[in-house]
């Protein structure tokens, strides 16, 4: 029996087709972090002033959510992590 060729066309429109895709789901996986790290940012701030002093209360959270977060989820939210979500909440909320 013969063996087919398949033409380069084909194996490269495939290819390109499947390279748009991962790229697309590249772009929309960042743009999702980038919205959850808001809202963590959000969440922090919230719980930092909720009715506490930040001197007394707040300087507990960042540590304690890092231990935490880092404990369930693995690496990525260390507390200097937590304090850049802080602060991209904190430039883009207004």
């Amino acid at each position: 029996m013969k063996k087919q060729v398949i033409r380069s066309s084909f194996l490269d429109a495939a290819r390109n087709v499947l390279e748009g895709a991962r790229h697309q789901a590249k772009q929309a996986l960042d743009l999702s972090m980038v919205y959850a790290y808001f809202e963590v940012g959000r969440m922090i701030c919230d719980e930092e002033q909720n009715g506490h002093s930040r001197a007394e209360y707040g300087k507990y959270v960042i540590p304690e959510l890092s231990k935490y977060l880092s404990e369930h989820l693995g690496k990525g939210f260390s507390q200097t992590n937590l304090k850049q979500m802080r602060k991209l909440y904190q430039v883009y909320a207004k």
